[in-house]
């Protein structure tokens, strides 16, 4: 594959090898990172209720913190980290016996997601919004190709989030991090739940007409793993260079460099 082009400020991604501005019959997206700003107060809800369940299930305390953008847990990035992942990782910390695990996990997801519900129920959080992501999503809804979400948040912590941020129901399609780990098996589910949606609406929908929005090498590897296409934007906490590197499709400085334009396909919805 040739290098990604990078966005300079024009409403649109120009052409390269592999993208081609005018396909694109479905559009899932990241959440943190991509829609959401890096370190926000619905992150950091997020993450305190991960932190105050894993602390009630296990009796271990947990503690997150930020650096440079990132988000860690002792010296582990969570960067492309899934809710599944991160709680796993936890238990591991927490010196919990592997064959405890699954049912902790569980608890522990059910308690953070009605812990968060608790504290972010009722907030304002628009602010936390990357610019653009708003009217990127209303562009496309309008449209009508279909929008979701491929992340690694319990579905129940992105209905949260979706909200608090005025883009309620974005979670109603796409895959989450309840029970996965790989980033790989999120999005994979995400584009069989498209393309089961596609088919019975009888519009076929091959994978390559899906478009992740993504802001990590992670994303970028998990949409090629699924054999759709890739929009890395630099919104998170990867840098372009490692964005680049890893191969996406086209490459954004943000969000709001892009159009619904750039990645619908016209002739999916005849």
């Amino acid at each position: 594959m040739t290098s990604p082009t990078r966005t300079t400020g024009g409403a649109r991604p120009h052409s390269s090898a592999g993208w081609e501005p005018r396909r694109g019959a479905a559009v899932i997206f990241d959440i943190d990172g991509t829609i959401l700003r890096p370190g926000c107060r619905l992150q950091r809800a997020h993450m305190g209720a991960m932190a105050a369940a894993a602390a009630e299930v296990t009796g271990v305390p947990s503690a997150f913190r930020y650096r440079g953008g990132d988000l860690f847990v002792g010296e582990h990035s969570l960067s492309g980290y899934t809710d599944a992942g991160t709680i796993e990782l936890l238990l591991r910390i927490a010196g919990v016996p592997r064959e405890h695990r699954p049912e902790q996990l569980v608890r522990i997801t059910e308690t953070m997601c009605r812990r968060l519900a608790e504290d972010v129920g009722g907030l304002d959080c628009r602010g936390d919004l990357l610019y653009g992501v708003a009217r990127l999503a209303a562009e496309l809804r309008s449209a009508g190709v279909p929008v979701g979400l491929s992340t690694g948040n319990a579905r129940a912590v992105a209905a949260c989030k979706m909200g608090a941020v005025g883009l309620p129901g974005l979670e109603a399609r796409g895959a989450f991090g309840d029970h996965h780990q790989a980033r790989e098996d999120i999005v994979r589910d995400a584009v069989a739940g498209l393309r089961k949606e596609a088919a019975e609406d009888g519009r076929p929908l091959e994978p390559h007409d899906i478009v992740l929005v993504g802001d990590t090498p992670s994303d970028v590897r998990a949409a090629r793993a699924a054999g759709i296409r890739c929009l890395a934007v630099a919104t998170g906490a990867a840098t372009e260079q490692l964005l680049r590197e890893a191969g996406p499709d086209a490459l954004a400085e943000s969000l709001a460099e892009v159009s619904a334009a750039d990645l619908m396909n016209p002739a999916a919805r005849h």
